[in-house]
C-alpha cells in the first residue's frame, strides 16, 4: 500500500471515530442486557435513520438487511425499553444509546409477521411506530450434495434463505431449461430436497422465495472439462487398470475400488486407475487456467474407508504409455476422508456425494515427505492417476466408488 492510500485510510478512520464520538459522547458504561437498562421518562421520537459511517453520514435509510448496524436519530431515545423490527426484538446496548442517537443492529432472525415497521416501546408500555423495512436476502445457493442425480431421484440443495413464495407453503425450484420441479420432498431455511423432473438438463438450478429468485453458480450434472465418466472400461484406460461397476449408480458405470482386506503399500491393479489422453497426441490438456481458481471435482459413494490414502496426480501425455508411476515428481493430493484432524475412523458417505479438491492442494509426494510440490501449469498435463497406496496402521476392508472426474472453476 502506498503512502497516498495509507493517508486516505487514516483520514477515513479518524473521521469515523469523530462521528461515533459525537454520537455517543456521555454514554453510560457498557450493558447489553435490555432488562438491566434503566430508561428515562418520556416518549421516544425518531426523526430519521442512517448508517453510522462517517462516509455515509448524509445517507438516510428506510430499509436495511438483517444484521446491519443502523443509527436512529431523534429525541428522548433513552426512554426506549424495547425496540422491535416487525416481530423480532433487537438487543439494546446502553453504551450505544444517548438521548439523540441510538445505534442498534437489525435482528438476524427472519420475521414471520411482516409489517415493515419499527416499534419503540418505553417503560410505560407506550409504543411509537416508525416505518422501516427489513430486507431479507434472495435465496443463497451454495452447493448440491450430489451434482449427478437421475430423473426421479432426489437432489439436495444447500444454501440459505429458502422460504416459501408469496401465497404458497414452499419455495419453487427450476432446472435447466426452465423446468419447474413439481415435488418438493422437504425444505428448511438452509436445505431443499426436490425430485428431479423429466427433461431436466445440464445447467444451473434456480430457487424462488418470497424475497426473490437466485440462479446457482454451480451446474446440475456439470460436465465442464469432463475427464472421464467411466461409461467405457477401456477408453483412455491403458493396460485395463482399475475395476468397474454399474450397481447403484449415480450416472451409469463408475470406477470401483474394493478389497476385503487391504493392507499398507499394496500394489493391486484393481486399486489403481489411470486415464491417458491416448487420442489427444499431447494436444488435449486436462484443463487450462489459473491453478488457484480450479479444482478437481467428482462424485463418490464410499461404503467403507478406514485408512490408507488415495494418491491423485496429473501427468503429461506419453506417445507410448509406460505405466502408472507413483514415484514420479508430479505434485500429488492424498485424499483421506477417514481422517479428522489426526484421528482416523471408518468413513461412510451418505450415498453419492460431490467432492471438490482445489488444484492448489496438490502439494506432496508418495510418502508425504514433501509439502512443497505444486502444479505450476495444468495445461502441461493430459493424464490423471488415482491409486490407493501408502502407509496404514492395519488391514481393513475398503469400498470406494468414483464417477465423473472433471476440472471446474472455483472462487
Amino acid at each position: 500500500m502506498n503512502m497516498k492510500n495509507i493517508y486516505k485510510l487514516t483520514n477515513k478512520i479518524v473521521t469515523m471515530l469523530i462521528v461515533l464520538a459525537t454520537l455517543l459522547i456521555a454514554i453510560p458504561a457498557c450493558n447489553d442486557n435490555p432488562d438491566a437498562y434503566v430508561t428515562t421518562a418520556g416518549t421516544p421520537e425518531v426523526s430519521y435513520v442512517r448508517i453510522p459511517d462517517a462516509l455515509s453520514s448524509d445517507s438516510l435509510v428506510t430499509h436495511a438487511y438483517m444484521g446491519t448496524t443502523i443509527a436512529l436519530i431523534g429525541n428522548n431515545l433513552t426512554s426506549i425499553k424495547q425496540l422491535w423490527f416487525n416481530d423480532q426484538q433487537a438487543v439494546l446496548n446502553t453504551s450505544l444509546i444517548k438521548s439523540t442517537a441510538l445505534i442498534v443492529s437489525v435482528p438476524n432472525t427472519i420475521p414471520q409477521n411482516i409489517t415493515n415497521t419499527m416499534y419503540l416501546i418505553n417503560s410505560k408500555g407506550d409504543t411509537v411506530k416508525f416505518n422501516f423495512k427489513v430486507d431479507v436476502p434472495n435465496p443463497l445457493l451454495t452447493s448440491l450434495k450430489c451434482e449427478y442425480v437421475p430423473e426421479g431421484g432426489t437432489v439436495v440443495i444447500k444454501g440459505n434463505y429458502f422460504l416459501p413464495v408469496e401465497g404458497s407453503t414452499k419455495p419453487e425450484v427450476y432446472f435447466t431449461p426452465n423446468i419447474q420441479a413439481t415435488e418438493i420432498v422437504s425444505y428448511s431455511l438452509t436445505e431443499i430436497q426436490v425430485k428431479v423432473p423429466a427433461g431436466a438438463d445440464v445447467g444451473p438450478i434456480s430457487v424462488k422465495s418470497r424475497y426473490g429468485t437466485t440462479r446457482s453458480d454451480f451446474r446440475f450434472r456439470d460436465n465442464t472439462n469432463l475427464i472421464c465418466d467411466f461409461k467405457s472400461s477401456t477408453f483412455g484406460n491403458p493396460w485395463g487398470l482399475g475395476a468397474f461397476s454399474s450397481e447403484n449408480p449415480c450416472s451409469g458405470q463408475y470406477l470401483l475400488f474394493q478389497n476385503s482386506s487391504f493392507a499398507a503399500w499394496s500394489w493391486l491393479n484393481n486399486m489403481m486407475f489411470v486415464y491417458s489422453a491416448v487420442d489427444g497426441n499431447g494436444n488435449n490438456p486436462i484443463a487450462t487456467g489459473d491453478i488457484s481458481k480450479l479444482a478437481l471435482r467428482f462424485e463418490a459413494n464410499i461404503d467403507s474407508w478406514s485408512d490408507e490414502p488415495m494418491c491423485i496426480w496429473f501427468s503429461p501425455y506419453e506417445s507410448s504409455f509406460s505405466g502408472i508411476n507413483v514415484d514420479a515428481s508430479y505434485a500429488q493430493y492424498h485424499w483421506k476422508p477417514y481422517l479428522t484432524g489426526t484421528v482416523k475412523s471408518t468413513y461412510k458417505s451418505d450415498g453419492w456425494e460431490t467432492y471438490t479438491i482445489p488444484l492448489s492442494s496438490f502439494n506432496t509426494d508418495k510418502g508425504e515427505t514433501l509439502t512443497s510440490r505444486k502444479i505450476d501449469d495444468i495445461s502441461k498435463y493430459t493424464n490423471i492417476n488415482l491409486m490407493l497406496f501408502g502407509a496404514a496402521d492395519a488391514t481393513y476392508p475398503i469400498k470406494v466408488c468414483i464417477d465423473n472426474l472433471r476440472v471446474v472453476s472455483i472462487n
